[in-house]
Order: C-alpha cells, then structure tokens, then sequence
C-alpha cells in the first residue's frame, strides 16, 4: 500500500463520515482485494491504466491497482463535484482532453493517444484555458477567502490562525515564513487552496504505508523515513541484501548520475550491516565500527540526518576533519592553506618562485604561473602522495590539460620544495599536506569504511581512508565521473590495488530527483566531452514536469528583478515554502548582491560553503561549487556572463582543462534542481555555456517580457 504525498492532508480534510468508512471500510477491503468488481461501490475508470474509483457518499477516493508490482496507490479524495476535474476524467467518461495532451501522461492511460488524438486534445485544450493573468505574486489574490473552518480541516494550529488569516495574497502567503509560522503549515494551507491534479501527484514522491508486519522495518526517531528517502527500488533493494549476510566481502562500488539514490543506498548498507551486526560478529561480541566520509560539511550534516532516521550511529565525518584527527600536534598548529588564500597572501609564493629563479637563470614558471603550480603540487604531487623527483618524472599526468616535459617537472618539483621551506617557515601548510601525513599515521581501525562522492577526493584521501580499515578491501565507494568539478578522473586501481570492484559494482540509472524534462535539457552540457562517463549520463527520470526555462537580463537590476518573479511564482505554482528554493550563482560577490535585493518575503540569505544552513526558513543562495551534493525543488542558476561563466584560465591553468571542469560545473548546478529550473544570463554578453544548449527543450524568457504566470484569478492551470 502505498499514498501519494498530497493524500493524507486530503483525508484529513475530508468529513468525518467519510474518514470513519476509511478506517472501517474502504482500508481493509482494498488490503483484500482492490479491484474485486463491487458497483456501484468500487468502480473501474475507463481509459486509465489500473485507475479505480470508491465511492463514499457524496466522496470519492480514488486509486490505482499495479498487479505486476502488487501495489496499491492511494491517489486522491474529494468531493464527487470536484475529484474528476482534478483527475482529468470527463463526464462522458475517459481521460479530458488536457490529459490526451500531455505527453508525460501516456504511461498512466491504457493506449497511448495517436497523433491525431493528442493534435485534436492540444486544439481544443488551447480554446479551454483561461488567458493567463499578469499580476504577480504581491497582488495575485487568493482563490478562497480562508477561514477557521479551512484551517481546522488543514490542521494548521489555533496559535496561526490570526497571521493566516491575514493572508489576502500570493505574496503574503509566502511571507508566513518570516512570521514564524512552520513551513509544512504553509504547505498544507497551499496543498488546500489548490488541490493537486493528477499530473501533481503522478510526478511526486509516495509513500509507503506502514503496516503491523512492518513496523520493525520503520523509521525510528520523530520525523518518519519516508519525508526524507524514497523507497528503494527493486534494484537498488537487490544490492542492499549483500549486506544482509554474514560477513560481506567488498570492496563495493556504486555508480549513479544526480537522485539516482547512490549514497542512500550507502546509508541503506551501512543499516543493513547494523541489522546483521550479531551474526556476523555472535563469535567475538566486539560492536563493529563503520566508517562514513565524503568530503564536504554540507554532506556530512545531510548525511547525519538521514542515518538518525534509520536509527543508526555510525562515524560521520568530512575527509579534511578525520584528517586532522592524526596528524601530529605540532602540524595541528600550523594555519592550512588553500590556492585562493596562497595566492590572496602572495608573499610566500613569490618568495619561493624568488630562489628558483636565484638559482636557475633559465626557469621557467613565474607567479602568473601560480594557479597551475598549486594545482599540480595538491592533485599530482601531494595528491597523488609522490615522494621523489623521479616519482614525478614517471607519473601518468593524464587528464592534466597542460603538459609537462622531463624540464619542466624538474622545475616545478624545485618550486614544490621552496614553497614547503616557506610554509614551514611561517607555520604554515597545504590542506592537501594534512591529508599526505594522516596517511603515514592512520591506524586500522574501522571494520567498514564508506566513501561518498570519491570522484572529487584526492587519490591520497582515498588511500587515507583506505587505510583505516582493518581489511582495505572493506571499503564502499559511491562515485559519478560526470560531477567531478575539481579533479581529473582517474583509474581506481591506480589509486590503490585493493580497488578491484569487478563483480563488486552496481550502476543505479534510474533518476529520482530530476525530471524528465530538465534531464534532456541539461545533457547537452556535457556533449563533447572526453571524460564524460556515458553510464551515468544516460539515466532514466522518473517524474515529469515543466520544461526548464532560459531567462536572459538586461543588468544587474533586472537580473534580480526576474529572479524575485521566477522564484515567488514558482514556490507558489509547485505548493512549497520559501526554504525550497535556492539561487546558485559563480561567485560570492554575486550572492551577497543578490540576496540584499530580493523580496523581503523571500527570506533570503547568503551562504558560503563553510556556514551553509540547510535548515534556513528562506531561499539559499550559494555559489555552484557550493551547492554541490544538494538538491532543492526550485533553483535558480544566475550569472551565466562570458568572462564571467565560463571565466577565462589564469594562473597558468590550461584554456581547455579550465572549461570542461566548468562545464561539469554548471552541469551539476542544473542538476540540483527537483521540480523547476531556471538558467539566466546576460543579453549583451552570452555565455557560450548557453549558446550551446538546445532551445527546443527550453522555454525562454527575455527581460521585459511575462514569464510562465499563474491562470485567471490566481487558479493554478491543471
């Protein structure tokens, strides 16, 4: 048995006679026997694949029946003179014209339209719809006066009641955030004032329903699994079961492009070995200890939550703080660098470039250079753990832009030598170095070690945390080529020879997060690429919804101004609070600016990578390096300028290498949106990141001009 998500608020809101047939009637009977033919009780739906109808009165529920699955989804319920409008269901019986239209519904009908019936179905659902209205969301007025009666059935609080009362219009409701009122309130008071059409529910998360037998395998702790994961699905469920069994043997790899669920299928192991923790270890009765790590705070905090919720402890932690756990004191002390502050704080840079240049008149690297000398020293040199000059000369530098002949190494092996007197000589250090010393260190101590997102990590990360396990080949990797945005990829077994996963690995390629329509649109992105990983490119979405949008500004000004309209139209059009949407731009400056301009009732606020608060009541803007790992249902990417996105190669850093890493870049900034998209760049200066993609998968927006707007009188168009 298994709700879409909109059903239990529908329920609740239902009357109490029709509640209580629910609990003794309509329940029970479809356990039993779901599609027993019972008219004028139970009903089939003519032209719907497996739809059925209950009738309750003047109510009626509606579901579908999945034989081959043996499911049962609650869809809908309502009152009989509004249920149909909502599920698209003429009178005359069969699917309304908007639902032969829709492409997206083919899967729920049982023929697909022929192209004369979906061009007949476009025709005339074109004559049916209101002329959209202009206003925005400030003045768009509600399409109910609410009441204390309304709010009761949306169980919103009697404490909210007189803020929600208030509430005349779309940007007021949007407001409540700011007034304190909880944002799964706001949710429920959108859920009521437009009841969600089948095309809603058809491409929204369910949930499962817990039944008695069940209750073992539920959540624990207070907010139920199934708000934050999706069920797994039969394939992912499969590779879960090797760790239902008594001493698993790895190592394991998990391949998946963004929402195929591959770290939640890590989370769903490591659950999975706690389960199993008494068989494996009933000998020596010493707990097994688990090990999670990925490489940034923001996955880390995700990642905590989601164990909690699966009533697992285990230790979580970014690769950088479990470095620092042992290296030495005196290296604890010393300030740890990154290439911007090495560059910002440019004296030891240059002082080190100074006596290479001291001893050989013919060098030939200059702080120009200083972009790519840092890069090789922390991905190549460090990176790669290399001990020795002629470890250098003979390393495999391939997917390095720029190349390097047996001089040159040689030089930039003299500059990595200064720079490390110079570091130390001020008490200084690379972050990358932490990494090189905890390996020397690092104790085996962990019986599974699970490592998220590794296509971003250092290959001496990756054998750090290797080294933490009692048995290297214990090790779980999740990874998708295609979102490396710091690194080149390289072979795994290059990386450590207990990284043989033949046999071992598992491609998810089924999307969960990003529809359909977005998926098309954003692949293009990476088209051309030599790196691009065909296996996790070619996912299949699973939800459907609006095609993703190409606004194009005219300054700054109006830069902001579209972002305030896309955003407020689309928490509004998608029912969710303002803390559902985010704003991804190039750079810091570009956040703060536009957080300070946005509408107030957005909320909005600015993060950096290091104080990012997911919890944040209001839309968050960060930058795309940022917001890597993360999902939202309503994004924004902004900044899309030439010069600016892609920006040009400094430093020395190789032209071709610059792009394709910022090509995977805002390939992974689109692809952290759920429901909507929207992609803005500048008129008078286009990035070529957008020339480039494919505008029949795209509807565009020019600066003055209406987007995408709610219907006549603030109804949204079903």
């Amino acid at each position: 048995m298994i709700m879409a998500a909109s059903f239990p608020l529908e329920l609740g809101s239902a009357p109490r006679k029709v509640q209580k047939k629910w609990a003794s009637e309509v329940w029970p009977r479809l356990v039993r026997e779901p599609t027993e033919d019972a008219p004028p009780t139970i009903k089939r739906l003519k032209g719907w694949k497996g739809f059925l109808r209950y009738r309750v009165g003047d109510h009626r529920i509606v579901y579908r029946v999945d034989r081959d699955s043996k499911t049962v989804t609650m869809l809908m319920v309502g009152h009989r003179a509004s249920i149909y409008g909502r599920l698209g269901h003429s009178p005359e019986g069969g699917p309304m014209a908007r639902i032969v239209a829709d492409q997206s519904m083919d899967n729920l009908l049982d023929e697909p339209p022929s192209a004369l019936d979906r061009g007949e179905a476009l025709v005339k659902n074109a004559s049916e719809t209101s002329v959209p209205s202009p206003a925005t969301v400030s003045d768009r007025q509600l399409p109910l006066t609410i009441t204390d009666d309304m709010l009761d059935a949306w169980i919103v609080p009697p404490q909210f009641h007189r803020a929600v009362l208030a509430v005349h219009t779309e940007g007021d409701l949007l407001g409540l955030t700011s007034g304190g009122v909880p944002d799964e309130v706001i949710e429920r008071i959108m859920n009521g004032l437009w009841p969600a059409s089948i095309e809603n529910i058809a491409n929204q998360a369910s949930r499962k329903i817990i039944i008695p037998e069940e209750v073992n395998e539920a959540a624990r702790g207070e907010k139920p699994l199934d708000e934050f994961l999706l069920d797994l699905d039969d394939d992912q469920k499969k590779f879960v079961n090797r760790f239902k069994v008594p001493n698993p043997t790895g190592p394991w790899m998990v391949k998946g492009g963004p929402g195929s669920g591959k770290s939640t299928v890590a989370l769903y192991c490591i659950k999975a070995l706690r389960d199993a923790e008494q068989d494996m270890f009933r000998t020596t009765r010493v707990p097994i200890r688990i090990l999670f790590t990925t490489y940034t705070k923001s996955l880390v905090a995700a990642s905590k939550q989601l164990l909690s919720s699966l009533g697992v402890e285990v230790d979580v932690i970014n690769v950088d703080a479990l470095a620092y756990r042992y290296i030495p004191t005196h290296l604890k002390h010393h300030d740890a660098f990154n290439i911007r502050r090495l560059k910002r704080e440019g004296d030891m840079l240059a002082a080190a470039l100074s006596r290479c240049t001291a001893v050989d008149r013919d060098y030939g690297f200059s702080i120009a250079d200083a972009d790519f000398l840092i890069d090789e020293i922390e991905w190549v040199i460090i990176g790669e753990g290399l001990e020795s000059l002629d470890e250098y000369q003979n390393a495999d530098r391939s997917g390095r832009g720029r190349g390097l002949g047996p001089k040159q190494r040689r030089q930039l092996w003299q500059f990595h030598q200064e720079l490390q007197q110079e570091l130390r000589k001020h008490e200084r250090c690379l972050w990358t170095e932490r990494i090189k010393v905890a390996l020397r260190d690092a104790k085996r101590s962990y019986d599974f070690v699970f490592i998220d997102e590794a296509q971003d990590l250092k290959p001496t990360a990756i054998r750090f945390c290797l080294a933490l396990a009692k048995e290297p080949s214990q090790a779980f990797v999740t990874a998708d080529p295609n979102q490396t945005i710091y690194g080149a990829n390289m072979p795994w077994k290059r990386i450590s020879s207990d990284l043989n996963f033949r046999g071992r690995t598992r491609i998810f390629r089924r999307n969960y997060r990003t529809t359909h329509e977005t998926w098309e649109a954003i692949r293009p992105i990476l088209d051309g690429l030599e790196t691009t990983d065909r296996d996790t490119l070619d996912d299949e979405p699973v939800f459907h919804g609006e095609l993703p949008t190409i606004g194009h500004y005219c300054g700054a000004e109006d830069e902001v101004g579209m972002l305030g309209e896309w955003l407020e139209r689309s928490l509004i059009e998608e029912r969710v609070s303002t803390g559902c949407g985010a704003v991804l731009c190039p750079r810091n400056s570009d956040c703060d600016r536009i957080a300070g301009k946005l509408p107030k009732r957005l909320n909005a606020r600015a993060f950096q990578t290091g104080n990012l608060d997911i919890s944040h009541r209001g839309v968050k803007i960060m930058t795309m390096h940022a917001a890597k790992g993360l999902q939202f249902p309503v994004v924004a990417v902004t900044g899309l300028i030439d010069g600016v996105m892609p920006w040009r190669a400094g430093g020395g850093m190789d032209e071709a290498e610059n792009e394709w890493k910022l090509r995977r870049l805002f390939f992974v900034a689109c692809s952290r949106a759920m429901r909507r998209l929207l992609v803005l760049g500048d008129q008078h200066r286009p990035s070529p990141f957008i020339s480039g993609l494919d505008l029949d998968l795209w509807d565009e927006w020019e600066s003055g001009s209406s987007g995408n707007t709610l219907g006549v009188e603030g109804e949204i168009p079903f």
